[in-house]
């Protein structure tokens, strides 16, 4: 990230901000979570499956939701692009097939 980051000429004083920020957090979640659990980790390993479970429940819901709604919005043009797709693939086909007879 650093390199991409230097690449693209990122200004410094909001990468630093954002990277100490990620480096912070990054440090600080895992030791609280195993100074709060220290006692029993198996316990707290369950909530932690049940949380990236339910994480990822949401991700795909949320996933699933935007491209139902992208598509409700658009349907003629994924229809048009549909369409056109079909219409190239029936071209093509036309194409082989005359050839194939022409070498016969």
């Amino acid at each position: 990230m650093n390199l991409l980051a230097g690449a693209e000429r990122y200004p410094y004083r909001h990468f630093l901000l954002y990277d100490v920020t990620g480096e912070t957090l990054g440090a600080a979640i895992p030791l609280s979570l195993g100074y709060a659990f220290a006692a029993c980790l198996k316990a707290g390993a369950n909530l932690l499956s049940i949380f990236s479970a339910f994480a990822l429940m949401q991700f795909l819901a949320i996933l699933l939701i935007w491209h139902i709604v992208r598509k409700l919005q658009h349907p003629k043009e994924a229809f048009a692009a549909d369409e056109a797709v079909s219409t190239q693939k029936l071209k093509a086909s036309a194409i082989t097939s005359g050839c194939q007879e022409q070498a016969v």
